[in-house]
C-alpha cells in the first residue's frame, strides 16, 4: 500500500506544480499569431489557466511590442481578475481561500441574472 501511494503521489506531482512556464510563454506569443484561430485558442487557453498565467499575461499587456498581443492580454487579465458570481458558498469560500483573497457575500431575493 505505501508503495502504491508513493507512486500515485509521484505521478501527481507534475499536476500540482502548475503549468509549464514555457507553455504559458508560448501561449502568450500565440496571441500574436498570424492565424486568427491560433490567437483565439491561445486566448481561451490562457483564460482557462487563470491565476497560473496571470503574471505572464500582465507582463504582455504592459510591454508587448505587438498591439494585438497587448489588447488580447488586457482582455485576458480582465477575464481572470473579474469577480464572478458563485451560488455555492462552499465553492466560493474554497476559491477565495486558495487565492488568499477576501470573500464578499451578497444575499438577495431573486437571481443575479435579473439585475440591471
Amino acid at each position: 500500500m505505501p508503495r502504491q501511494l508513493l507512486l500515485v503521489l509521484a505521478l501527481s506531482l507534475p499536476c500540482l506544480a502548475g503549468p509549464d512556464p514555457e507553455h504559458v510563454a508560448q501561449l502568450v506569443r500565440d496571441l500574436g499569431a498570424d492565424s486568427y484561430e491560433a490567437r483565439e485558442a491561445a486566448e481561451k487557453a490562457l483564460v482557462e489557466l487563470g491565476q497560473d498565467a496571470l503574471e505572464a499575461v500582465q507582463a504582455a499587456a504592459k510591454g508587448a511590442a505587438d498591439p494585438e498581443v497587448r489588447e488580447r492580454a488586457a482582455h485576458i487579465v480582465a477575464a481572470i481578475t473579474r469577480p464572478r458570481w458563485r451560488r455555492d458558498t462552499a465553492e466560493a469560500l474554497a476559491e477565495a481561500r486558495a487565492a488568499k483573497k477576501p470573500l464578499l457575500v451578497f444575499s438577495t431575493v431573486g437571481e443575479p441574472e435579473g439585475w440591471s
